[in-house]
């Protein structure tokens, strides 16, 4: 953990460094999300079986992508992480706690306890951007313009590939 603390010490500087650890850890995202949402049907659960509530035709979805995705980082990001990393001084062990458990909620209601090892895997990516990009340094202005704008992209890209499969409307 403490080779951990170390690296989210470490954050990018320079716009071009920024950008790199964004797309790639949103790629990292992305393969991941593909990966386990490939192994689930093939053990039979299908986004159909998924628990969510709310559903949105994706045209509609592709409007409100960024003013989601922000809310989405505010609410599971930048609120949990920022005062989890006041509180407790910047303890790796308590900030990790938090991020984990914060991923989980973000899982969770994106569809249920099913969606928590895929979308949940995608928030500690999210948290992981947070931290890394200044969050866990106390620059979190930063660090949520990051992990926002690693969430963006990723909404658009499963919306986009949604749409071009023909899938017209997506739990959210």
């Amino acid at each position: 953990m403490n080779r951990l603390a170390e690296w989210l010490k470490r954050e990018p500087t320079g716009f071009w460094n920024i950008l790199n650890v964004i797309i790639f850890y949103t790629l990292v995202a992305w393969v991941y999300s593909v990966a386990a949402t490939f192994l689930a049907a093939i053990i039979g659960l299908y986004i159909n079986d998924f628990d969510s509530p709310y559903y949105a035709s994706a045209v509609w979805m592709l409007k409100f992508i960024i003013p989601l995705a922000i809310f989405e980082e505010f609410l599971f990001r930048f609120f949990p992480l920022a005062a989890a990393n006041e509180i407790f001084r910047r303890n790796i062990y308590a900030v990790s706690i938090v991020a984990i458990v914060a991923s989980a909620r973000f899982g969770y209601l994106h569809g249920g306890w099913i969606c928590v090892p895929i979308q949940g895997v995608g928030g500690l990516i999210f948290c992981l951007i947070f931290l890394k990009c200044g969050g866990y340094n106390r620059r979190y202005l930063k660090g949520l313009v990051s992990s926002s704008t690693a969430h963006i992209l990723y909404n658009y890209s499963v919306v986009l590939i949604s749409l071009f499969l023909g899938i017209k409307e997506m739990g959210i």
